[in-house]
C-alpha cells in the first residue's frame, strides 16, 4: 500500500491524493486505483503522471 498522487495536466487542478492506496493497473486509457473498499478510475489523457509514496515502516 502507497499514498497515490494524481498530478493533473490542467495545472489549476490540485493534485489529487489517495491514502492506503493499491495502483490495480490501466491500458492506455485508463488507470485503476483501490483503497479499501473504493475503487477509482482516471482518464491517462487528464493526467500529467502518477506517483506512489510507500507507506513508511514503523520500527520498534
Amino acid at each position: 500500500m502507497a499514498t497515490m498522487v494524481i498530478h493533473w495536466k490542467d495545472k489549476d487542478i490540485p493534485n489529487m491524493e489517495i491514502k492506503n492506496a493499491t495502483y490495480k493497473g490501466g491500458d492506455g486509457s485508463i488507470i485503476k486505483i483501490s483503497s479499501g473498499d473504493k475503487e477509482y478510475w482516471f482518464n491517462w489523457q487528464e493526467c500529467w503522471f502518477l506517483e506512489s509514496i510507500p507507506l513508511q515502516s514503523k520500527s520498534n
